[in-house]
């Protein structure tokens, strides 16, 4: 939310800051989304039937 608020915000007052502030925001949920993503990368999996599965497992 604070992302389109700064974004808002620029757009009210033009000013360099507040476009600054808002790409600042705007890179740091970038940021925290891919390592989201790093983190449950290859993270095995089970289906109901009790086969695994998952990026770390061979053919």
């Amino acid at each position: 939310m604070k992302e389109k608020d700064n974004w808002e915000r620029f757009l009210a007052t033009g000013k360099i800051q507040d476009y600054l502030q808002y790409k600042a925001v705007e890179n740091s949920v970038v940021k925290q989304t891919e390592e989201k993503e790093k983190r449950h990368a290859g993270v095995g999996y089970r289906d109901r039937n009790g086969s695994a599965g998952g990026t770390f497992r061979g053919v």
